[in-house]
């Protein structure tokens, strides 16, 4: 498009000609952005609102679906401010990319300074004066009667988009004033948002898979990934739903005034006939190698991981075999990565002096890499903590043990040694046979956590049931299932359960009838404490009410036609009937006597038939 601006010689930081320009010139696509912005989420938005207070029949219920609307429309902002601060910035800055308009911008008698104030400033007010009049146009709709929908709320979760638009614009003005190609600015755009993520997770994905215990789950940088983290707190994954505190933004926000400082030092000595050049920059060029040869080193890497365990993610490590191919595949990674990178900047395929050393360092560096991992040269996978060291250690081992807690003496030595018996184990069982996980996270006393995440193998069930004998990795979780059958181990397994709010769950009991069909009622929550706490509190802590390791407390011929089951609703599936076991018990008069005496009591209908074998 045209320029048309009617510029005079200016020293300010903003030229009114050329800002006014710059927002004439491409007013189609602001216009586009608007129409996107209001027809795809504004009227979504209100319309969900409308139907959450016409279907939810309490205030509670209400809430509930809005927070799930404003997680969604927390998503949709971020989107918008995510592609949209790297599309303003590419086309109003289409002198940094085409020759001709680097040309004009040069004999115009402003400043460098406020070419780019006056850019800044455009970009700015587009970026939030979209948002701006789609929070004005919907005033009048939460104003009619049945609407769910507070415009107080709406604007300031357009607010919290519109700052975080301004925050991903300042990186998009980075990338653009680094390279000399809108292609090149949409792919740094991407590395400056995206990058960090992508490697912390492709290492801990290729730790994990060469060191037995260290977990892949988790992410500790997510902060130096301006996008990841800004979804995170426009979302509400960190705290409340669509309506993030200001707070969290704030140290982006002086993150992004830093950057664009930056971007006003580097237009001001970068030279012009640049525009249409890969990189505007010599000086970045091999920062850029480099980090393509890694990048690519590492995706190599995790994908070889994913495709060798496609059958079987769960985290053993890999087979020495596998081990060699993962460092070819790394180290080619690496040769690729540099080489790709090194044409896109030189536009041209004849590249290969300039590349293979960077290459040979980085393949290098990756078989180090590995082999480190492999053979564990740091010690980090063999480390097992003191227990004078450890304040507490939480242990899990899939659905049938969570949130298992000990911080006794005896309970945390226990812990240490179990530690220690599954670093000597080391996954060495048969690779056919079932995988249980069991996860020890520690409480040091000096603040740290530290968790180990260990798959062993074994067909234990086989084994509890007399059908085979004991395997190394049923031994194991056998020493598991004793520290969870202990009293402190009982203990906290009923806190875990029972210590927070299960208003939501649901206690439910089955019994037979005479005609050996079964029935079954859900306790009423007038009487689900008393149940608790006054019969099934006291035979749980009881060891002869059988193992409590996977929920489950047996049965035996002398148990009565009648079970207890706790259900936990499932939260992250949007069916409100979804229910998973937490703990089922069998009555028994030798192992759930309390649980007995409640029954005959508070509910005499339910007759205590002798088992008859028909759960079997």
């Amino acid at each position: 498009m045209r320029w048309g601006v009617p510029i005079m010689s200016d020293a300010s930081f903003l030229s009114p000609g050329l800002f006014k320009s710059s927002l004439r010139r491409f007013w189609p696509l602001w216009l586009a952005g608007f129409v996107v912005l209001f027809l795809m989420i504004d009227l979504p938005v209100y319309a969900v609102a409308s139907q959450a207070c016409q279907l939810a029949g309490s205030p509670a219920a209400q809430a509930s679906m809005m927070d799930e609307l404003w997680a969604v429309m927390g998503l949709l902002g971020w989107l918008y401010a995510f592609v949209g601060a790297i599309v303003v910035a590419i086309v109003l800055n289409d002198h940094l990319f085409d020759a001709c308009s680097a040309t004009f911008i040069g004999s115009l008698p402003v400043r460098r300074g406020t070419v780019f104030g006056s850019v800044l400033a455009a970009g700015t007010v587009v970026l939030v004066g979209l948002p701006a009049a789609a929070a004005l146009l919907m005033l009048p709709l939460g104003a009619i009667p049945g609407s769910a929908l507070g415009f107080a709320a709406v604007a300031r979760w357009l607010a919290v988009m519109a700052a975080v638009a301004c925050v991903l614009y300042a990186f998009a003005l980075l990338a653009c004033h680094l390279s000399g190609s809108r292609a090149v600015a949409l792919l740094l755009y991407g590395v400056m948002n995206l990058l960090a993520v992508c490697l912390e997770w492709a290492m801990r994905m290729l730790v994990s898979a060469l060191m037995y215990g260290i977990d892949a789950e988790g992410m500790v940088f997510d902060c130096l990934s301006p996008a990841v983290w800004l979804v995170q707190a426009a979302t509400g994954w960190i705290g409340h739903p669509g309506l993030s505190s200001p707070m969290m933004l704030a140290p982006y926000l002086l993150v992004a005034l830093a950057v664009v400082a930056g971007s006003y030092v580097l237009y001001g000595r970068r030279n012009l006939e640049t525009a249409g050049d890969s990189v505007a920059f010599e000086q970045i060029r091999p920062v850029l190698k480099y980090l393509a040869g890694i990048s690519m080193s590492l995706l190599f890497g995790s994908l070889y991981r994913l495709i060798s365990h496609i059958d079987m993610l769960d985290s053993l490590p890999m087979q020495r075999g596998e081990v060699a191919v993962l460092a070819i595949m790394m180290v080619v990674g690496a040769f690729l990565g540099t080489l790709f990178a090194e044409m896109i900047m030189s536009r041209s395929t004849h590249v290969l002096g300039k590349a293979w050393r960077s290459g040979l360092v980085l393949g290098c560096a990756a078989v180090a890499l590995v082999a480190t991992c492999h053979f564990d040269a740091l010690g980090i996978a063999r480390h097992v903590p003191q227990a004078s060291e450890v304040a507490s250690v939480q242990l899990d081992c899939d659905y049938r043990c969570r949130d298992l807690v000990v911080s006794s003496p005896e309970g945390v030595a226990a812990a240490c040694q179990l530690h220690s018996d599954l670093v000597a184990y080391g996954a060495a069982g048969n690779r056919n046979l079932p995988n249980y996980e069991i996860r020890l996270t520690y409480q040091l006393k000096n603040g740290r956590t530290l968790v180990r995440s260990y798959p062993v193998l074994s067909d234990y069930y086989a084994y509890r049931a007399g059908e085979r004998p004991a395997d190394e990795g049923a031994w194991l979780i056998d020493a598991l299932a004793v520290i969870a059958n202990s009293q402190e181990g009982r203990a906290s397994r009923f806190d875990a359960v029972f210590g927070a709010d299960y208003t939501s769950w649901k206690l439910q009991v089955e019994y037979a009838l005479g005609d050996g069909s079964y029935a079954s009622i859900e306790l009423p929550l007038a009487e689900r404490d008393d149940f608790v706490q006054h019969a099934l509190r006291p035979d749980l802590m009881d060891e002869p009410a059988g193992d409590v390791f996977d929920g489950d407390m047996g049965m035996s011929t002398e148990d009565y036609d009648v079970s207890v089951y706790v259900l936990e609703p499932v939260h992250l599936n949007t069916n409100p009937d979804d229910y998973t076991v937490v703990l089922s018990l069998w009555l028994s008069d030798e192992r759930t006597p309390n649980m007995v005496a409640w029954m005959r009591e508070h509910h005499p209908e339910i007759e205590l038939h002798p088992s008859s074998g028909w759960r079997q």
